[in-house]
């Protein structure tokens, strides 16, 4: 452990996905992350590309803040967007209330004694989850705007759906 890992920060973690059109990969689509820590304003923005699979990878954005540590609300704004035949979808909209890796789904706040023991963990001993992605193209506004709820019970804004995702109706 280096002498400055206690004020490392996960701002956003790994993502995979998917990007379908109709229930067909879209390949060659942009994808642009962007996520902005509220306390010092700092802003990271990267890309991705689906490959012939429709499938894409962002790696986890880490950084470092004196946030990590003082008595402070911890918040992260996080987006994904689409980039498909000049058209903008919003995939992915949501605040992140931490700075834990895997933090935006916070999938095992109280279900500790049924985690399969075989799963990866993190510094703080909690389950590393794939958060992976399913999102399909579509015009129908009412799907693209669909609100769910991570487990934790923050709204999630957009037309991608992962695992554990509780929609409204």
């Amino acid at each position: 452990m280096a002498i400055f890992d206690f004020m490392k920060i996960c701002v956003f973690t790994d993502v995979d996905g998917v990007v379908m059109l109709e229930g067909k990969p879209v390949s060659g689509t942009k994808l642009v992350r962007t996520a902005k820590v509220v306390f010092n304003n700092d802003e990271f923005k990267d890309e991705a590309i689906t490959d012939s699979e429709g499938r894409f990878h962002f790696d986890a954005i880490y950084s470092r803040s004196m946030n990590a540590f003082l008595p402070s609300e911890k918040l992260v704004s996080q987006q994904i967007t689409i980039h498909h035949n000049n058209k903008l979808f919003d995939a992915w909209r949501s605040v992140k209330h931490n700075y834990n890796y895997n933090g935006e789904l916070n999938v095992f706040k109280d279900i500790s004694g049924a985690l399969d023991k075989n799963l990866k963990t993190d510094s703080n001993g909690l389950p590393v989850v794939p958060f992976f992605l399913s999102c399909e193209l579509t015009d129908d506004s009412s799907y693209a705007r669909a609100a769910g709820r991570n487990n934790e019970g923050n709204v999630v804004v957009g037309l991608c759906r992962w695992p554990g995702e509780i929609v409204n109706n």
